[in-house]
């Protein structure tokens, strides 16, 4: 994108990706570029196993322009989500292509906590973020509005974590121990406690 970063610094968003409905248990780590996903036999990453999974993706996004946002949720199945810690959208059920909306004000160049979960009960499976604003039409949440991965040293190595490629143990791969490391610095070493975490609401297939 000529922004003078190597890309590999534009990670996005942290992924975890788990093979049940609860996001339950130790959860598959990626690097996604955005939440932008159609996957038409339903299964996420060969690794998992299964198209019945759940995923939880944290990262902060940085508004360019003061402004009230709606952000558009098109899930297949069900989806949760945060932003700055405010539960906007809340349809953790099992559900066709649907999309689901939910506004907050934020202003320009603050960063803002963004959580989104999602879990696909079988079949094809969809998850799209969008944003919008009255000065804005609805689009993917492009990569430069991600600060997660690249504006911090968590690990102190004098790189932006981005430029880690998510490895901040040096491990030579991304693995739960990054994770517990980029939790702390994205939670300022607070616990990520988003509330209670009901079950989902499936229908028979």
């Amino acid at each position: 994108n000529h922004d003078g970063r190597p890309d590999e610094c534009h990670t996005g968003v942290i992924g975890l990706y788990y093979p049940n409905l609860s996001l339950a248990g130790p959860p598959l780590l990626r690097l996604d570029p955005t939440i932008d996903f159609l996957w038409p036999s339903g299964v996420a990453d060969a690794r998992l196993g299964t198209n019945r999974f759940s995923v939880r993706w944290i990262t902060r996004i940085v508004p360019a322009i003061r402004d009230t946002y709606t952000f558009h949720a098109f899930t297949d199945d069900g989806v949760r989500l945060w932003v700055n810690r405010r539960l906007l959208i809340d349809h953790w059920e099992d559900q066709g292509p649907t999309e689901r909306s939910g506004q907050i004000p934020l202003s320009a160049g603050t960063p803002y906590d963004l959580v989104m979960e999602y879990f696909n009960n079988g079949g094809p499976g969809t998850a799209l973020l969008r944003w919008s604003s009255v000065n804005m039409p609805k689009q993917t949440i492009p990569i430069e509005r991600f600060a997660s991965a690249y504006e911090d040293d968590c690990n102190r190595n004098g790189l932006l974590d981005g430029c880690d490629a998510g490895d901040f143990d040096g491990a030579g791969s991304v693995d739960l121990v990054d994770f517990a490391v980029f939790q702390d610095c994205f939670t300022g070493g607070l616990p990520l406690d988003l509330g209670p975490r009901p079950q989902p609401v499936l229908l028979e297939r």
